[in-house]
């Protein structure tokens, strides 16, 4: 897949979905706040190239996809927090990232509501992003029920994993997401919330992580 840019994209994915036994209302405690990054070098691995995106659907908890990747030297001494965009009104909808805004006009095209920004749901992708860029891999872990425990009334929860060789690149990652049956479906899903985070690894590989509530 290549990008807008005329670098080249490496593109890998996850997706997850898991239901809740209880109804709406369940109490649940919130998680707790992302941490930030630990001080000292911490090192991550690099993309493996591939010529297209590779996608799989599992159920939580997963395995990582792949086996640890090979470490290669980079220009981050550890992995690196991209900021979100200061939450902001659009179309009577909060919205927080690319990722969130290219899901709604998704959503909208297809007839859907759109998905309103959750700080909490945030907090989650920020996480497990910061997991994904310190291990160097992409797999889904423990964001789904934690997602649950954003206490927002979700009978159901989701989540989509990716990352990109080359940093950052929503409109890239997107559409690999919208190409995948699997993180199409949590995209255009029964959900009314979403929120989404990269982070960048030790050699540029940028991951994000995006949960859906």
């Amino acid at each position: 897949m290549r990008s807008a840019r005329n670098h080249a994209l490496v593109l890998t994915l996850l997706v997850a979905l898991v239901a809740s036994c209880g109804g709406p209302g369940r109490a649940a405690a919130r998680p707790p706040a992302w941490p930030g990054v630990s001080p000292g070098a911490v090192e991550a691995a690099a993309a493996t190239p591939a010529p297209t995106p590779r996608a799989s659907l599992a159920l939580v908890p997963a395995e990582p996809s792949t086996g640890p990747r090979p470490v290669v030297p980079g220009r981050l001494s550890s992995p690196l927090p991209v900021p979100l965009a200061s939450p902001r009104v659009v179309d009577g909808v909060l919205v927080g990232s690319t990722q969130q805004q290219l899901s709604n006009r998704a959503r909208a095209a297809a007839g859907l509501r759109p998905l309103a920004w959750s700080p909490c749901l945030a907090q989650v992708a920020g996480r497990h992003a910061m997991e994904m860029a310190v291990a160097g891999a992409i797999f889904h872990g423990q964001g789904v029920q934690q997602d649950m425990a954003c206490g927002l009334g979700s009978h159901q929860t989701g989540e989509n994993v990716g990352d990109t060789s080359a940093g950052v690149d929503d409109q890239g990652i997107f559409d690999a997401f919208m190409k995948s049956s699997g993180h199409r479906a949590n995209i255009l899903g029964p959900y009314r919330f979403v929120g989404t985070a990269w982070v960048i690894g030790t050699n540029g590989t940028a991951y994000v992580s995006v949960e859906f509530g």
